[in-house]
């Protein structure tokens, strides 16, 4: 079994950060809504976001050629061409762009795809742009 690994985008104040928590609370019992926690900060200056302030992307679990771990939303090169990481239904995948359609053939299930000759080269909220390239 695999480790399960976050980051987060925050939405508003347009940064990614890695999630060192995530917790759920019961909303019949609590008046608290589930929330992250930024990972590298500690004690009394502990920082939290609920799930509306944030994006989650899950780690796949995999590496590019470079040993990068790779996440869901993160930007792979993989044959000169960029792919977004995305996951459908019970695999991660690549897709050739952000509006994407499932029936054209514009994606590749991870059980084709060459991880190892992947390349990470940014991610889809600060470096979109990449997924445009030709």
């Amino acid at each position: 079994m695999r480790e399960h690994k976050y980051r987060a985008w925050h939405k508003r104040q347009k940064e990614l950060f890695e999630v060192s928590a995530i917790q759920f609370y019961d909303p019949a019992f609590v008046n608290k809504p589930a929330f992250v926690v930024k990972k590298g900060v500690s004690g009394f200056n502990i920082e939290t976001y609920t799930l509306d302030e944030v994006e989650l992307r899950e780690s796949t679990g995999l590496k590019d050629k470079n040993g990068r771990e790779i996440y869901e939303g993160d930007i792979c090169l993989l044959d000169g061409k960029p792919y977004q990481v995305y996951w459908n239904d019970d695999r991660w995948g690549l897709q050739d762009s952000q509006e994407w359609d499932y029936d054209n053939g514009d994606y590749y299930h991870g059980d084709v795809i060459d991880w190892k000759g992947c390349e990470v080269i940014g991610d889809i909220y600060e470096h979109p742009k990449l997924l445009s390239q030709e």
